[in-house]
């Protein structure tokens, strides 16, 4: 698996989620989820926090 990193393009695998690495927390990616707007509430910043090992880098 490629090393992931900030500002990588990634899929949720097995399921539809899809986001950009907006940083990490220790070990885990944060994902800024692309249909963000579907789901947050006021003052939410719409990431979600995923291991690596469930993230699959696009392209």
């Amino acid at each position: 698996m490629p090393e992931l990193k900030i500002g990588d393009r990634v899929k949720v695998i097995d399921q539809d989620i899809w986001g950009v690495i907006v940083r990490m927390d220790g070990v885990k990616a944060v994902v800024l989820d692309d249909d963000r707007a579907d789901w947050i509430e006021e003052d939410e910043e719409g990431t979600l926090i995923f291991p690596p090992s469930e993230l699959a880098k696009e392209g």
